[in-house]
């Protein structure tokens, strides 16, 4: 089966990704991975805290993907898995689509700065 890879982060493009990623596949009869990334700049605190932080990193990734995931069964027949990482973002989602064979499309959401 044929994946379609996509970032999760917090950007207003990424719903537009989430939802062409699951619109394809539920048309062409692939599947969904959702990849998030945690940067290893968000624990750089002593070794308590950074548990507790990456513990709460986890939980607000897990809520988010659910609502990604409840939309995709409920309209598209799509049941997404996800995968989370930590590091660098670009090394990590390279390894990730090494790591998984049936990965055939990365779908990003690409936006515009905001101008001031």
């Amino acid at each position: 089966m044929r994946k379609f890879l996509v970032i999760l982060d917090d950007s207003r493009e990424c719903l537009n990704a989430m939802r062409f990623a699951a619109m394809r596949a539920a048309h062409t009869g692939g599947g969904v991975t959702i990849l998030s990334v945690i940067p290893p700049d968000e624990f750089n605190h002593w070794i308590g805290v950074a548990e507790v932080m990456r513990e709460e990193a986890r939980e607000r990734i897990h809520a988010h993907f659910e609502v990604f995931a409840k939309w995709m069964r409920d309209k598209q027949g799509i049941e997404p898995e996800l995968a989370i990482r930590e590091g660098d973002p670009v090394p990590q989602i390279i390894s990730h689509v090494q790591s998984d064979p049936e990965i055939g499309v990365l779908v990003l959401g690409a936006g515009t700065p905001a101008l001031w």
